[in-house]
């Protein structure tokens, strides 16, 4: 199998005189290849919208995907075993947002599985892996029905366990806790968030590794 990181994949031509600056370039979301630049420019919405239809049904890119993600407005399409995606938004000044390539599940697997330990009866939302400049990162998004004490309690004695350091723990209220690790050369620091108005009755992890 391929591995999803060393995938190379097409990329999105920036607007010209945009600001662009890659947000990763070898990413992997849930095990599908990824890549995302971040550009703003000093246009309408509706110009850069129309910039990006112009263009790509120019190059013969039949059905092009509109539609809205939150606050951005949304342009993609889907060729061979990629998807291109165009997230925008105004502010003062111009229009900012994402131009974002990923692989289609088919060639790639969706994976959520990761290592990393993770408390029994949680469920893994979403994984982010990155290669930066030779170091790998994952970014685990989890979510259980334990409390902020009792997820801070499971990672302080199950990493200790498994040869981790501790390097910082913070409470900045009843409802979040902070820890960081070490071990070697990885290193990792884990947000702990409960009574979330959007997700009531759970708790939100959020674990950054650096492998």
């Amino acid at each position: 199998p391929i591995y999803p990181l060393s995938v190379r994949l097409p990329t999105i031509q920036p607007i010209p005189g945009a600001n662009v600056q890659w947000i990763g370039q070898q990413m992997a979301m849930n095990g599908l290849p990824t890549s995302i630049q971040a550009f703003s420019v000093g246009r309408s919405l509706s110009w850069v919208m129309q910039y990006y239809r112009d263009i790509w049904k120019a190059k013969g890119f039949g059905s092009i995907i509109e539609g809205k993600n939150g606050e951005y407005t949304t342009l993609g399409y889907k060729k061979d075993e990629n998807y291109f995606s165009v997230q925008a938004k105004e502010y003062e000044g111009g229009v900012e947002g994402t131009l974002v390539v990923s692989s289609v599940p088919g060639g790639f697997e969706s994976n959520k599985e990761s290592k990393f330990p993770i408390m029994n009866g949680s469920q893994v939302v979403s994984k982010l892996e990155a290669m930066d400049n030779g170091v790998r990162s994952e970014t685990l998004t989890i979510t259980n029905t334990q409390s902020a004490d009792g997820n801070a309690r499971f990672y302080r004695s199950n990493l200790k366990r498994n040869g981790w350091i501790a390097t910082g723990f913070n409470e900045p209220n009843g409802f979040e806790r902070l820890l960081s690790f070490q071990k070697d050369k990885q290193a990792a620091q884990i947000t702990i968030k409960s009574n979330i108005l959007a997700l009531p009755g759970k708790t939100m992890i959020l674990i950054n590794w650096i492998k």
